[in-house]
């Protein structure tokens, strides 16, 4: 299963793969071999594989991903591969579908729960473990800059102020979508409980199967009037993907010591680019125009 540049069909010069062996089913001891075939595979090919000890390039069993929501038994880790799953995963095989799809499905549902899903149609634990995957990856920076001694510190800072923020971003639209397009519908003429909670969760694998680009795109699609709030988001982080696949400007971005930061063209130029695409997503939120500003003050704040 990919995830990362791959999934969210943004591959550029510099981009490393993701990748985690999706285990839905009983665990084999010839799991880890298949692990380490791939890894064998990636060098061989001279592709850079995931980080070192970090969340990917490994096994994550679906069992973890569903049962372990919440509480104590809820990594870094666990958290980490569960949400991005969900909004930036694809199947490397066609092969893969399948099991992408049902892992996707039961995720989802696990985070539905047994409770009835009330007339805002907002599935509210989905939306508060988004926000904190988000708040925990802008702490997690600090820790890793200063466990790295400040390596790699500006690309890390341009990738949190942008495509980390993207997939912050898609998630909460993914949370609030349903909500938006049919709350007045609703109010109107209120389905039954579990009508209600079987369309809701039909719209999460549906959007989970889809690129972040591909929600915030179908924003201006679903609600014509909003083009003017998606097209600069959707601007900005092609000027992100631009400068990252100038190889020359990605690399020198790679070894910037930080005390040369303010005075360094290239990267005032890349924080000015995170700063803008920062922007521009805050006012597809909270723009008075925005079919989310109700709904991201309501729900995504409190």
């Amino acid at each position: 299963m990919a995830f990362g540049s791959l999934a969210r069909q943004e591959w550029t010069s510099g981009s490393d793969l993701d990748w985690t062996l999706l285990v839905n089913g009983p665990a084999r001891r010839d799991q880890m071999s298949t692990v380490h075939q791939v890894r064998q595979a990636l060098i061989d090919a001279n592709i850079k594989g995931p980080n070192p000890g970090g969340a990917f390039g490994s096994m994550a069993s679906s069992h973890e991903l569903v049962h372990r929501i919440g509480g104590d038994a809820d990594t870094n880790r666990i958290t980490t591969q569960r949400v991005l799953l969900l909004l930036e995963s694809a199947p490397l095989l066609p092969s893969e579908g399948p099991v992408h799809q049902a892992v996707l499905g039961v995720v989802l549902d696990s985070y539905l729960g047994d409770d009835v899903v009330t007339v805002d149609c907002v599935p509210h634990v989905l939306l508060n473990d988004v926000v904190r995957y988000w708040r925990t990856i802008a702490v997690d920076f600090r820790a890793k800059t200063r466990e790295r001694g400040d390596r790699g510190w500006a690309i890390r800072n341009l990738k949190l102020r942008t495509s980390r923020k993207l997939i912050f971003t898609s998630g909460l639209v993914m949370c609030l979508g349903y909500h938006v397009q049919i709350s007045q519908r609703l109010l109107e003429a209120p389905a039954d409980a579990a009508e209600r909670r079987a369309h809701l969760l039909e719209h999460l694998v549906a959007s989970a199967q889809r690129t972040p680009l591909d929600i915030i795109a179908g924003v201006a699609v679903a609600h014509p009037a909003m083009q003017s709030l998606v097209v600069p988001v959707l601007s900005e982080y092609d000027r992100f993907l631009g400068l990252i696949d100038d190889s020359m400007k990605r690399d020198h971005l790679e070894q910037l010591p930080r005390e040369d930061a303010e005075s360094d063209a290239t990267y005032v130029t890349a924080r000015d680019v995170g700063r803008r695409f920062g922007a521009t997503v805050q006012a597809l939120f909270f723009d008075g125009q925005s079919v989310f500003v109700d709904a991201i003050q309501k729900y995504g704040v409190f």
